[in-house]
């Protein structure tokens, strides 16, 4: 994952939807970029995990728009999409 894509996810998470670390609930983030397709070589297949971000595992979701991003919590209810 480039610098930019995850410095761009914790200010999403930070910035816009909880202002501390320990108030965000718990879940995961899907996200893609152009970056995750071509970027290392080789295709990252849909629902590859990519690394985590403030603790939150984040995954590729193919159907998604480049620099798209969707915040769930355990739960499986969005709470935030870019």
């Amino acid at each position: 994952m480039l610098r930019s894509d995850h410095v761009a996810i914790i200010d999403i998470l930070r910035g816009t939807v909880r202002p501390t670390v320990a108030q965000m609930p718990r879940g995961y983030v899907q996200a893609d970029a152009a970056s995750w397709r071509t970027g290392y070589g080789y295709a990252l297949a849909d629902g590859a995990f990519i690394g985590t971000v403030l603790g939150l595992k984040l995954t590729r979701l193919d159907s998604l728009a480049d620099g798209h991003r969707d915040y769930y919590d355990d739960a499986g209810s969005l709470i935030y999409t870019t």
